[in-house]
């Protein structure tokens, strides 16, 4: 009688489609929030979910508006435009002001908009960018993130805190790593307001040489997992299967070769998503050695993933030259991350040996 039932994300995509659509420009109707909110979720492959009627969504919109208007004082000033002077009151770590102040000129010089909300995120995020047009626009995202998150507040659970690890994810893995960590449920894929593809990131300053770490990390993980299930299940006890077992296993594979630190990132994602599988505790220390080798050479056949700059490139030179529409485009990346290497994509043997259907 009154719909299928509507839920929380849906409701919250609702309000930061409408907020991101009224940050550049005039301030949508229903109609057009609920066309927007439609192509979201057939971007980011949950159709069977459906945006609201335009009755509920314009209740949705009632609401989001109300809570803008109520918002204490403090949140409202955060919107406003930074200056130095704004420093008094809203204190930001005088060690970013030098990189607050590239972007302030730089949004001056554009005419857009740059708010204390945004300079608090430059000021957390100023070491990790050299571009500076990059930082502007990933601080920028994080505070539109922040701003989505008030205004919601009313359809979220008590005390719930501003969650961005998807946004994290989004903005701090390359292209071939995220797909695998939303493969393997490491990444829920959550709707956002903007595409939930990486975001391209030349200027990023972090270490991105730990996939070895993480990959030992993850056989460890792996490794203590198994004895600890082991032993509260009642079955045979054994000595704590290591790294140095795993590794000798290994060295007896000469064919192997090294995995890429790329590669290596993908190796540990599947090794934790198989360590949770329903029959892992059951495997015995060889099982749990060759599973090991058998991904590793797995890994090992796939080809590493264009960057996703390469392939948005490629799409849309696609599109244009076939006369596509921007929906086509959609679809098209749309189905490239839901299948990102093939054929071997997959490891199919491997998930049925520790009990996925």
């Amino acid at each position: 009688m009154g719909g299928p039932r509507i839920t929380q994300e849906i409701k919250q995509l609702v309000i930061g489609t409408w907020w991101a659509m009224k940050q550049m420009g005039p301030e949508p109707v229903a109609k057009e929030v609920i066309k927007s909110v439609s192509l979201k979720l057939k971007a980011n492959n949950k159709e069977h979910l459906h945006a609201p009627g335009l009755r509920k969504t314009q209740e949705i919109l009632k609401l989001a508006r109300k809570e803008l208007e109520n918002r204490p004082e403090e949140q409202k000033e955060l919107d406003s435009p930074w200056t130095i002077g704004s420093t008094i009151k809203h204190v930001i770590n005088t060690e970013a002001m030098p990189a607050m102040l590239r972007v302030w000129k730089l949004c001056f010089a554009a005419g857009a908009p740059f708010t204390i909300r945004e300079a608090r995120w430059v000021a957390r995020l100023h070491t990790l960018f050299s571009d500076i047009v990059e930082l502007r626009d990933i601080a920028n995202t994080y505070a539109t993130e922040e701003q989505v998150y008030e205004l919601s507040k009313q359809f979220s659970k008590p005390k719930e805190a501003l969650g961005t690890q998807n946004r994290d994810a989004q903005i701090f893995m390359d292209l071939w790593e995220f797909a695998t960590a939303r493969q393997t449920g490491q990444i829920k894929t959550s709707i956002y307001p903007v595409e939930n593809w990486p975001i391209i990131r030349k200027s990023l300053q972090i270490n991105t040489e730990d996939g070895k770490k993480a990959m030992e990390l993850a056989m460890r993980s792996a490794a203590q997992k198994r004895w600890f299930e082991r032993g509260l299940q009642g079955l045979k006890q054994e000595p704590p299967l290591g790294i140095e077992e795993v590794r000798e296993s290994k060295a007896k594979h000469p064919e192997l070769e090294d995995l890429s630190d790329q590669a290596a990132w993908i190796y540990a994602y599947w090794l934790t998503y198989l360590s949770r599988g329903p029959k892992w505790s059951k495997l015995s220390t060889q099982e749990f050695v060759d599973i090991n080798y058998k991904l590793h050479a797995w890994v090992l056949t796939l080809k590493p993933m264009e960057s996703f700059e390469e392939k948005i490139l490629a799409l849309s030179k696609q599109a244009v030259t076939s006369g596509k529409s921007g929906t086509e485009l959609i679809d098209n990346f749309t189905n490239f991350m839901k299948n990102p290497v093939q054929p071997e994509f997959p490891p199919i043997e491997l998930l049925k040996q520790v009990g996925y259907d």
